[in-house]
């Protein structure tokens, strides 16, 4: 009795395996795969992403933004990596150019703000493209309005202007103890000019930021106060010289926001 009954038991078996067997796939309960929510609704398996992201990264002249290669910790680990550009800021006097081309290799020198993507998570960083470009644009621009203020006999201006050039021009190399008397210098001479408060912060800034070393920030500082101080010049010249004016409010207002949002000793 004993054995018919196993036997009994064993074909039951087998019947169920082979009917399970002859089933489609789609008849199975998919929670054995991925689960179910409310009422048995089927619910898809849900993959978790996540990423690290520095909220700054500093990209040489003619090098390419790898977005795969920035991104760390990527969970899960073969996730695809895509990224777009939100903003360009140039620093030259041409507004159609852009920052990093087509294939993210870098063109001109200035800030982008991209924002990379993986899965449904997505971080905002900040690529500052060529460094000394930027600095060498600063120092340019700085140095056009103390030619502007030396023809408009303006001394006052000339001499702030003066002084911040000189400032951009040794943060651009290592020589940041005199890129630091510098921009002391530069805050003297505005704060003698009685120009606009907000370009004594910017040269303060920089004085502070360059007398701890020359680095990413400082420079970035250095840039920010060659801009506000010949955004003051512009000012006290007059209408005729409102582009300049524009353009100096445009890379310094970028400036700005970078060093806000990336760094804790913020800038006006």
């Amino acid at each position: 009795m004993s054995n018919k009954f196993k036997l009994k038991k064993k074909l039951v078996s087998i019947a169920l395996a082979l009917a399970l067997a002859a089933q489609p796939l789609a008849s199975f309960p998919m929670n054995v795969f991925a689960g179910t929510g409310k009422n048995g609704v089927m619910v898809a398996p849900t993959i978790t992403y996540s990423f690290d992201l520095d909220n700054i990264i500093e990209l040489a002249a003619n090098t390419k933004f790898d977005a795969a290669a920035h991104a760390k910790n990527i969970t899960p680990q073969d996730a695809t990596v895509n990224y777009t550009v939100e903003s360009q800021t140039v620093f030259s006097n041409n507004a159609n150019d852009a920052v990093l081309d087509n294939d993210g290799k870098v063109i001109k020198p200035g800030i982008a703000k991209v924002k990379v993507e993986i899965g449904s998570v997505s971080k905002e960083t900040y690529i500052i493209a060529d460094i000394n470009g930027i600095l060498t644009a600063a120092k340019v621009a700085v140095n056009d309005a103390a030619f502007a203020a030396a023809l408009a006999d303006a001394v006052d201006a000339l001499a702030a202007a003066d002084a911040a050039a000189k400032a951009a021009a040794y943060a651009a190399v290592d020589a940041a103890a005199d890129a630091a008397a510098y921009a002391a210098d530069a805050y003297a001479a505005v704060e003698a000019a009685d120009y606009v408060n907000v370009a004594k912060t910017a040269c303060e800034a920089a004085k502070t930021a360059l007398e701890k070393g020359l680095d990413l920030e400082s420079k970035l500082k250095t840039a920010y106060m060659a801009y506000r101080v010949a955004e003051a010049v512009w000012t006290q010249l007059g209408d005729d010289y409102a582009t300049n004016l524009e353009t100096c409010q445009k890379n310094a207002n970028a400036l700005k926001e970078v060093i806000n949002a990336c760094y804790s000793d913020k800038v006006e």
